[in-house]
């Protein structure tokens, strides 16, 4: 009898019928989860009961607390043309928590020289594959799984997702929505992919089939804790907490939205090509906010809060082939302005000018009209007024140059005196400035 055949008896005998298997790989202590379609994915559950059936005694569980704990490394799919999915949480269990002693390996779908053709963005839609571990549900928030990883004889034991050079491989999906993953003992010694002697292992993100994190917390990572996530390939991060760990953010993503990062020992890492824009973001208590210095573009900070960080932070120029590359951060800051008469009545349809008083390739005039209630637009809004208020750039030395941003904001109407404020500078996002016309 296969083992494929074994487990699939097994799950029927237990009133669990799905068309998946799991074997146990003796050798190198795997637990490896194949062939579970979206329908009926593998879960913390079936992985016990048939660890019990087997008895591997790989896996426990503790009723009081719903935690399943796994003293193996855990692989989820195959490069042999199925779909595995494997759920951490879900209505029966809410607030499940999963521990893994060991590595875990979310594998591709594509791995070159062992599937049929040379790159992968050539195959086509039926020859490609998804294995995907989901924490959560994107459409119930009452659900909230936790993983993590028991690193405490500190073998660098971490999350790998794809596991490989972009060319290379293809596959491998982390889905987290409202959860947590985290190492099983927060001293920083037992961090996710810390070792006993040289470099800790990060979490990789990779796969290059769409990650995505919302509404979730990453913690007590040892070194990189978020490598390889690209917007490019599907990638999202929304509302994600990095907190407690090594680097929080690396190169590969352009877009992230109300982040936050908190005592971490670098938020915003470049490794040679970052152009990141951020919004409603935040940094809290980091050693480093931000450090550039290997010939990425930089960061664009839109309605972010930065807080002063422990050490000063990093933007040096890089020489690349035959130029220089200067990375900036730029500040951003969405306003809103109210135009009103002597009697404060609104004054609609007025015509407003932003005229920068600084001169510089990142602000320029701009010319807009209040609607009907003297406003120009609110609060996400298509059009709302967004102005740069500071931009840090790298300099031929060491200090970087720092050039805050004032404005002049004109309003008239034909039928009433001009007004104007001069020296406006943006401090506060969303801020609503009140112009008088007499």
């Amino acid at each position: 009898m296969s083992k494929y055949r074994m487990v699939l008896l097994i799950l029927c005998s237990l009133n669990l019928y799905v068309s998946g298997a799991v074997v146990y790989q003796e050798k190198d202590n795997v637990l490896w989860v194949t062939d579970f379609p979206i329908t009926t994915p593998c879960t913390p559950e079936i992985l016990y009961r048939i660890d019990q059936k087997n008895g591997w005694k790989k896996v426990t569980y503790d009723k009081a607390s719903d935690t399943y704990r796994i003293d193996a490394s855990l692989w989820i799919g195959n490069n042999n043309k199925t779909n595995t999915y494997f759920q951490i949480g879900n209505k029966e269990h809410p607030e499940e928590t999963v521990i893994v002693k060991g590595n875990i390996f979310i594998k591709p779908y594509w791995v070159k020289g062992k599937n049929p053709g040379k790159c992968w963005w050539k195959l086509k839609k039926p020859d490609r594959y998804i294995n995907r571990i989901t924490l959560g549900d994107p459409d119930n928030d009452k659900i909230k799984a936790t993983l993590k990883i028991d690193n405490s004889e500190r073998k660098g034991y971490t999350l790998i997702v794809g596991g490989g050079k972009i060319a290379n491989i293809n596959g491998g999906q982390l889905h987290a929505y409202n959860s947590t993953i985290t190492a099983a003992n927060p001293k920083k010694k037992f961090a996710i992919g810390a070792v006993k002697n040289g470099r800790p292992k990060r979490i990789f993100m990779g796969g290059y089939q769409g990650n995505i994190l919302k509404d979730t917390t990453i913690s007590h990572g040892a070194f990189m804790m978020s490598y390889a996530i690209f917007n490019l390939f599907g990638g999202v991060m929304d509302k994600v907490t990095f907190a407690d760990g090594d680097i929080a953010v690396s190169s590969g993503m352009k877009l992230i939205t109300g982040c936050i990062v908190k005592n971490c020992r670098i938020a915003v890492y470049d490794m040679g090509n970052m152009d990141l824009t951020m919004i409603n973001c935040k940094f809290e208590n980091n050693q480093v906010n931000w450090y550039l210095r290997y010939g990425g573009k930089g960061i664009i900070l839109v309605d972010c809060e930065v807080g002063k960080p422990k050490v000063r932070n990093v933007l040096l120029r890089k020489r690349k082939g035959n130029k220089t590359v200067y990375p900036r951060v730029i500040s951003k800051r969405h306003i809103i302005i109210k135009v009103v008469d002597s009697n404060g009545e609104p004054v609609p349809k007025a015509e407003i000018k932003i005229i920068p008083e600084v001169t510089d390739p990142e602000v320029e005039e701009m010319i807009l009209a209040a609607d009907k209630t003297g406003m120009t637009p609110g609060k996400d809004s298509a059009g709302a007024i967004l102005l740069p208020d500071e931009k840090i750039r790298a300099s031929d030395g060491k200090i970087p140059i720092t050039k805050k941003f004032t404005y002049t904001i004109k309003a008239e109407v034909p039928w009433l005196t001009p007004a104007e404020i001069k020296k406006f500078s943006p401090a506060k996002s969303w801020e609503t400035i009140t112009i008088i016309l007499k």
